[in-house]
């Protein structure tokens, strides 16, 4: 056990595939107003824990306006938790998508490996935000909207600036 935990869990080249994949699919569930894709994307966890993920994806429906037609991808970084129950891997990506109408940055909290709690697997939060509203929020109360780094489960938007 002692040599495994040196050598870690192996698979950031996995594990930033399944990430990427997850993505793609979302921009494919959002683009089709695809609900229940959009939905099977999230953890089980998630899913429990997040307080009415079929609300929040109707109201991100009803507020994300436009097809996306580019993605800026950033890098993935991947976190990597190992204990003597197995290995766990997350990422936190922020990327950019551009429909014709707006400019959105994307969040994404996603447990890509769990060997302990394979629930766990999944999206567990999101937060898109419009680039356009955060800057008018900061102009008009001086603060940033970004995402609460405390990733509470579901899909959470930026539409309660406008």
């Amino acid at each position: 056990m002692l040599l495994f935990s040196l050598l870690g869990c192996g698979g950031d080249l996995r594990n930033e595939k399944i990430a990427e994949a997850t993505f793609d699919t979302m921009i494919e569930c959002i683009n089709h107003e695809d609900k229940e894709g959009l939905k099977s994307l999230f953890s089980e966890t998630a899913i429990e824990e997040a307080t009415d993920l079929d609300s929040e994806i109707d109201l991100f429906f009803n507020w994300f306006d436009g097809e996306i037609i580019t993605v800026e991808k950033g890098p993935i970084p991947l976190g990597e938790r190992i204990t003597a129950q197995g290995c766990i891997y997350h990422t936190q990506i922020y990327w950019h998508v551009y429909t014709k109408e707006h400019y959105y940055t994307v969040f994404i909290y996603q447990i890509t490996t769990d060997e302990i709690e394979p629930k766990n697997e999944g999206i567990y939060a999101v937060q898109i935000t419009d680039n356009e509203l955060a800057e008018e929020w900061e102009e008009a109360t001086g603060e940033r909207y970004l995402y609460d780094e405390e990733s509470h489960a579901g899909l959470h938007t930026s539409c309660d600036l406008g």
